[in-house]
């Protein structure tokens, strides 16, 4: 199952919550509004400025999107997931009428990245050197107001840019924090490579992960 809780699965932008997985990049979730549904009177006159999806898009959301388990306040099945990855596949569906929407609807999320993710990587990571790939991960579907929301994911390009960022910016988090000073003790030839660079690029490096 490709959906995932977000509060499992997020990183924070200095490190401090982030999150490893078992082939070591740091990740960052952010979520914004695809279909505002049917609380669209609750917001700002400017609520017309979101992108909004078409009834066909949405429908195709409700209908593929798997059920989520009770978490932040909702109760299970309350929240319905599609990855993108299972809608990339509905687009090779032999059913034309659910191939067309799902062509349809991965350019409305392709064309609505999320503007917080993306100045967040170039304007603060880039210029410390740290390389993301950004792409979407899911949609959620809310069952009570046909919301629908879309997680796009940053994720370090490299293991250099993993190192990177856990010399400039470590976790705080102690688990993580020790998941992350082990994988830099199974590098050190990069990570002293690595250090040695950003010296030179007059950038300030935290207290060594590996010495805590």
């Amino acid at each position: 199952m490709d959906c995932k809780e977000s509060s499992y699965d997020c990183a924070a932008i200095d490190g401090s919550t982030g999150r490893l997985p078992r082939y070591m990049a740091f990740r960052i979730s952010r979520f914004h509004v695809l279909h505002i549904g049917e609380r669209a009177y609750l917001y700002r006159d400017g609520i017309t400025q979101v992108p909004t999806l078409n009834d066909d898009e949405v429908v195709l959301v409700e209908n593929q999107g798997e059920p989520l388990p009770a978490g932040d306040g909702y109760g299970p099945g309350k929240r319905l997931c599609l990855s993108v990855r299972r809608l990339y596949q509905l687009t090779k569906s032999e059913d034309s009428l659910i191939s067309n929407v799902a062509e349809k609807l991965v350019m409305s999320v392709k064309s609505n990245p999320n503007r917080l993710l993306h100045d967040e990587i170039q304007e603060i990571l880039r210029p410390l050197g740290i390389q993301m790939i950004m792409e979407p991960r899911q949609l959620i579907y809310y069952t009570s107001s046909g919301m629908v929301m879309v997680e796009w994911r940053g994720e370090t390009r490299t293991m250099n840019d993993t190192i990177r960022w856990a010399l400039i910016a470590p976790p705080n988090h102690p688990r993580i924090l020790t998941e992350v000073t082990d994988f830099l003790k199974e590098h050190p030839k990069k990570v002293n490579r690595i250090r040695s660079e950003i010296e030179m690029e007059g950038l300030k490096l935290a207290s060594a992960p590996e010495d805590h």
